[in-house]
């Protein structure tokens, strides 16, 4: 099912620097400061801009964060290893979350046939969303470039390392980085075959944005990459061969999720996965083109994600956390499936 094309949802979003902000290259420079800001060539010219990688770490971060807040641990912990491992073996430590990627392999040593149904199952709310190490995720977030007109200014920093003994100035621990500011960008956003309720996951990390509580880049800590998220218009699609299938007998339109759409069993997806959209909106289907469409601009799309965030409360309220998420004798699955004693 979810090899096919079912629905999708677009974002198109300006980001406008607050603060300055800094993506560092990771190129070794002979000249200039030792953190450069990231520039692709575009336009005839070099110019920064910021990657899609970038924004997608931070968007999937920032969702955790809220996921982990409303119920803990609802998403899985990524970056499992044998450090972490070692430390659970030991009673006082708290327990950790077992990745989901790391989870399915584990099963496939156990040689059980993890089918895509299963993978999607039982996967935490992140990995189904962004992806994980055993399958892609369904989460896009293309690179950010400045918009047409954007007049972003570059400043080089001084920074010297802290001596943790003394508090001050570290000998020979001075750099400089490269910052931009007054940067306005602009990228797009795209889930497909969504289900609703993460439709209204998105909505919380978008109003976090709108609210300029969500930092981009190096140095946070400093001060650095605090940005304000700005909507310009959002588009839901749907590959459907009979429009009455996003009309209520009412006449008002609905936002299906695929969950409503789905013909397959075994996937978990959420039962009454629609909403009504309120008066006004309608799926239409252009000429010459395979999908019906139906546009949220001019501000509108706050009445998309109010609809949809009731549907994320209650998905996540009901969310029943994987055994192998929530207690360490996970620990026993790992060693068995390396054949430990």
């Amino acid at each position: 099912m979810l090899k096919k094309l079912i629905n999708e949802c677009t974002v198109d979003m300006k980001l406008h620097t607050v603060d300055p902000i800094l993506i560092k290259s990771g190129l070794a420079t002979v000249s200039g400061p030792n953190m450069a800001f990231v520039e692709t060539y575009r336009n005839g010219r070099r110019e920064p801009y910021l990657p899609g990688s970038s924004l997608k770490g931070v968007i999937r971060s920032h969702a955790e964060r809220i996921a982990r807040t409303l119920k803990s641990p609802s998403a899985c912990e990524p970056f499992f290893n044998e450090d972490v491992k070692e430390a659970l073996k030991q009673e006082s430590q708290r327990a950790q979350t077992l990745w989901c990627g790391e989870k399915l392999r584990i099963r496939e040593k156990r040689l059980e046939q993890i089918t895509n149904q299963v993978a999607y199952k039982d996967s935490c709310p992140a990995c189904r969303l962004f992806g994980s190490t055993y399958y892609v995720g369904r989460f896009a977030v293309s690179d950010a470039y400045l918009i047409p007109g954007s007049h972003a200014y570059k400043q080089r920093r001084d920074g010297v390392g802290i001596d943790r003994y003394t508090g001050g100035a570290s000998n020979r621990a001075k750099f400089d980085l490269e910052v931009l500011t007054d940067a306005t960008f602009q990228c797009t956003i795209k889930i497909r075959n969504f289900e609703v309720w993460q439709l209204g996951w998105l909505a919380y990390v978008i109003q976090d944005f709108k609210d300029e509580l969500i930092h981009v880049g190096s140095g946070k800590s400093r001060g650095l990459g605090r940005v304000r998220g700005e909507v310009q218009k959002v588009i839901v699609s749907y590959v459907v061969a009979d429009g009455s299938a996003l009309r209520h007998d009412g006449g008002r339109a609905r936002l299906r999720g695929i969950g409503s759409l789905a013909r397959e069993d075994g996937y978990g997806f959420a039962a009454d996965d629609e909403v009504l959209l309120p008066e006004g909106f309608s799926f239409e289907r252009p000429q010459g083109k395979l999908r019906s469409e139906c546009l949220f601009d001019n501000g509108r799309d706050t009445e998309l994600w109010l609809e949809t965030a009731d549907k994320w409360d209650a998905f996540i309220a009901g969310y029943d956390i994987p055994r192998e998420m929530a207690h360490t004798k996970f620990l026993d699955l790992v060693q068995e499936a390396n054949g430990d004693e």
